[in-house]
């Protein structure tokens, strides 16, 4: 993670803008998500691995001719990889 996102006074301010920006229903979480963990086995949750199912799950979704089935795997991929990112977060 680059040295700026480490500084506790630069997530204060960029969380606060964050909140500051959102309307009044909505109360954001916000994860600070390392690309991927020090000493972490390969498939642990991090940036990386979200991305990658990001874009698959893009590409899937912008293609003409994808079927329900590829889709509704793809987006389970990605909802699975971003409940693994919460509860590690949680856990620290």
């Amino acid at each position: 993670m680059p040295a700026k996102y480490r500084d506790p006074e630069f997530r204060r301010f960029a969380e606060k803008q964050a909140r500051t920006a959102c309307p009044a229903h909505i109360l954001p979480r916000i994860f600070w998500v390392d690309r991927e963990l020090p000493a972490a086995p390969a498939g642990s949750p991090g940036l990386t691995r979200f991305e990658g199912l990001w874009h698959s799950w893009q590409s899937d979704w912008l293609q003409d001719e994808t079927d329900a089935a590829q889709l509704q795997g793809s987006r389970n991929a990605l909802v699975l990889t971003l409940n693994d990112i919460i509860a590690a977060a949680e856990n620290e």
